[in-house]
């Protein structure tokens, strides 16, 4: 997301797709420094989502950011972290419909290793049978692909309402009954 406000663009989002625009960021005093060791900062955000934290990177940058990204010499604002605790009721919940023999599937905006953390934590994923998958590595799969895995996939992370969509129309297609939940307010 990005919005421009007295002729700076303010930009949040995944860090993966912020940081490698970042050629600057901003230390604790407001100096602009250069962006050298990246590799420091993928190494906290790895440790983090291992920890089931969300990460949001927030950069500005002097360009208007166009619809299409046009993102470079991005200057780091900084990284902000977040971590839901995880519901008292989930983890029977999660229980109950594996009992039952419904198959639970985590379709989830989270990182990869974030969405890991918590289906494992959850009881969702419990084996090295057990598939999880980014939104970018299930579009590299044939709708037969995705219907020969479907019954060891567990989490589709990144994902996007397109996902959703495909992976329904797949069970639908395999004839199995299909429902979907989704956040509610509190």
């Amino acid at each position: 997301m990005a919005t421009t406000v007295s002729g700076l663009t303010f930009i949040k989002g995944a860090p993966e797709k912020i940081l490698p625009f970042c050629t600057h960021y901003y230390d604790e005093f407001g100096n602009v420094c250069n962006l050298t060791n990246k590799q420091k900062l993928e190494n906290i955000l790895k440790e983090f989502a291992e920890r089931s934290i969300r990460i949001i990177a927030v950069a500005i940058s002097d360009n208007t950011v166009t619809k299409e990204g046009n993102f470079k010499n991005l200057k780091l604002i900084g990284l902000l972290s977040l971590r839901d605790e995880i519901r008292k009721e989930v983890f029977k919940a999660i229980k109950d419909v594996q009992n039952a023999g419904i198959q639970t599937i985590m379709i989830t905006g989270d990182a990869k290793a974030t969405a890991i953390a918590i289906a494992s934590e959850i009881g969702l994923v419990k084996n090295n049978n057990d598939i999880v998958m980014s939104s970018e590595e299930l579009n590299k799969l044939s709708d037969k692909e995705i219907s020969d895995i479907l019954p060891n996939l567990k989490v589709v992370s990144r994902a996007l309402p397109t996902d959703k969509s495909r992976l329904i129309k797949i069970a639908q297609d395999k004839n199995l009954v299909v429902g979907m939940t989704g956040d509610r307010s509190k």
